[in-house]
């Protein structure tokens, strides 16, 4: 089996990382769906990180690099709390108990994943779908809809990174 390699860049339609970045500082609480470069990225700038992982290879793979570059892990004392849950696209994620400033939704499941995350995101907060072009994830997207204003929508191609302000 090839050995997983984890950059340090969100996976998103590249145009939209400086504006994504631009959204970002230490102080903040973020959640993601879907663990990768995108984890190391936003542990990066973040103040917390809440990722959920629901593939063995990519949680042990994400983890060996957070420990590599020296980025603290767990809920308590870290930087990252990465949960290694298999049935999160299926359910969603669980409610994590801190007012949520932004969420980047790239994993599996991002219609479950939306709606379990919503309810958690300040108002004000960020929501970024990756892939949002598809159609599957089009009940996602009435939901952000509903809740939250379009702000941006990059493109390259067919592939769709859009930013949403939660009202």
């Amino acid at each position: 089996m090839e050995k997983i390699k984890i950059g340090a860049l969100p996976w998103v339609v590249p145009a939209s990382i400086p504006f994504f970045e631009s959204l970002i500082n230490d102080s903040m609480a973020v959640i993601e769906t879907g663990s990768g470069g995108s984890t190391v990225w936003l542990a990066e700038r973040a103040g917390m990180v809440y990722s959920f992982e629901h593939t063995k290879r990519y949680y042990d793979a994400v983890s060996a690099e957070l420990k590599r570059r020296g980025i603290p892990l767990g809920d308590a004392a870290g930087v990252v709390d990465l949960w290694y849950m298999p049935t999160y696209p299926k359910v969603g994620v669980p409610h994590i108990g801190v007012p949520l400033d932004l969420a980047f939704i790239d994993g599996r499941g991002r219609v479950k994943s939306i709606r379990s995350i919503l309810p958690q995101i300040k108002s004000g907060g960020w929501i970024v779908l990756d892939n949002a072009e598809r159609d599957k994830y089009q009940p996602g997207r009435k939901l952000l809809d509903k809740a939250a204003s379009t702000v941006a929508i990059f493109k390259k191609g067919k592939w769709t990174t859009a930013f949403y302000k939660k009202r």
